[in-house]
């Protein structure tokens, strides 16, 4: 047997838009999930600058605790066994930054615009770095997702090569707002894709470009298909 991890191309622009709309419209199988996930997160909102008193978060402390061991046994390495099984189409359900089920996620909800990818999202305390302003991490986290995605839904999609992030001003926290991507240039082997953060009146707070190795094999060491 060789040693080589499996690898394949990347998706097709076809997968890639099943799975965005399997994201951002969950069918029932994904219900449960997508309903523990939003739980979670709203769950975690109320706990980052909580006030509550220390018995008060004991309490639920406890109660959390006693929550975990019920799914301790369900519990796998990977998100992808999840995706695959509850999606219907892709893996995208639990994304890290799109995923509904996926409760670390803002989420950000992507969607179709020609040639372009627009995602819509609110970040909120769990994401705060300066006072009343997104994390830049958070922030650039989104860019990595939808620049990627983008050339993707383009059927130029491939493992991300090189990724820029330029802050232009403060990004405020619990105020509705969209990533906007669309390719710039394909190359033969790269693809130059560049985005922006803004919000409903076109503010740009954040900028970022990233280039995609296009028609690169995309490694996977754990075995399923990457997306």
């Amino acid at each position: 047997m060789s040693d080589t991890p499996p690898s394949r191309t990347a998706p097709t622009a076809a997968e890639y838009l099943a799975a965005i709309s399997a994201a951002s419209a969950p069918g029932p199988a994904a219900a449960s999930a997508a309903r523990l996930g939003a739980s979670l997160r709203e769950l975690n909102r109320v706990v980052v600058g909580s006030s509550a008193p220390d018995g008060v978060l004991d309490e639920i402390a406890s109660e959390v605790d006693r929550l975990t061991a019920r799914l301790r046994p369900h519990a796998r390495e990977s998100r992808y066994e999840q995706a695959l099984a509850v999606s219907g189409t892709g893996s995208f359900i639990n994304h890290p930054m799109i995923g509904p089920a996926n409760p670390c996620s803002p989420p950000i909800a992507m969607r179709v615009d020609g040639n372009r990818l627009v995602g819509d999202v609110t970040f909120a305390t769990p994401q705060e770095g300066p006072p009343g302003c997104g994390y830049g991490g958070y922030l650039a986290a989104g860019f990595d997702a939808i620049l990627l995605m983008t050339a993707g839904i383009n059927e130029v999609g491939g493992p991300t090569k090189a990724m820029a992030v330029r802050y232009r001003r403060p990004t405020p926290l619990h105020v509705p707002l969209r990533y906007v991507a669309e390719v710039e240039r394909v190359e033969e082997r790269v693809v130059h894709v560049q985005g922006r953060l803004v919000d409903e009146h076109d503010t740009v707070y954040v900028e970022g470009s990233a280039e995609v190795a296009h028609r690169a094999s995309i490694v996977n060491p754990a075995g399923p298909p990457a997306r």
